[in-house]
């Protein structure tokens, strides 16, 4: 499995300089198997334990089964934060680098975080962009994709952080925050088995 998240971030920002760091201990530290989750209250990151755990995943642990990048690898630079200001050139530079990093993976799997990178993944896969809102697309159906020789099913799913979690509730009855989304998420799992 392959979960697709946007990009990093600027990197002079302050939450990004603290992910960095984060993500570098983790990195230099993986024979102790650093945890990145301790301390961290990121409500994306919790979000996303939250999905995969409705899922039957837990990724609190080391596991090979589960590979997590962002569409973008590199950090921006400027004023914006550590979202918002995505722009489209940056998905076109680092296209031929996800296609490379599928391959190499071979997932069954990849799960795209927001429309950005569903629409990303799948021009890089040649496949064009519905013209639907991401609500619908998210709700109509599972894409196959190909990735040079390597095939598999590409999953939209709303972003887990407050903008993505508000628009994907946006018209819909729900008691808890992710109800939506781990309705979403729960159509991959007989792919995840």
């Amino acid at each position: 499995m392959l979960l697709v998240g946007q990009d990093w971030g600027n990197y002079n920002d302050p939450d990004s300089k603290s992910l960095m760091e984060s993500i570098r201990l983790y990195n230099d530290d993986h024979n102790n198997l650093y945890d990145y989750l301790k301390g961290n209250d990121n409500p994306t990151d919790m979000n996303l334990c939250k999905l995969f755990e409705n899922i039957g995943i837990k990724i609190d642990r080391p596991n090979t089964d589960e590979f997590f990048t962002n569409f973008v690898l590199c950090y921006r630079s400027g004023n914006n934060g550590i979202s918002g200001g995505f722009k489209q050139i940056w998905a076109k530079n680092c296209s031929t680098y996800f296609v490379r990093l599928v391959r190499i993976i071979e997932p069954q799997v990849i799960i795209c975080l927001g429309r950005a990178v569903f629409s990303n993944v799948l021009k890089a896969a040649g496949i064009k962009m519905p013209h639907m809102k991401y609500n619908d697309i998210i709700e109509s159906k599972v894409y196959d994709a190909a990735f040079g020789d390597h095939a598999c099913k590409v999953y939209p799913v709303a972003h887990c952080g407050v903008l993505g979690t508000n628009n994907r509730n946006r018209d819909k009855e729900f008691s808890h925050i992710l109800d939506v989304q781990k309705q979403d998420w729960k159509k991959m799992m007989s792919e995840l088995k």
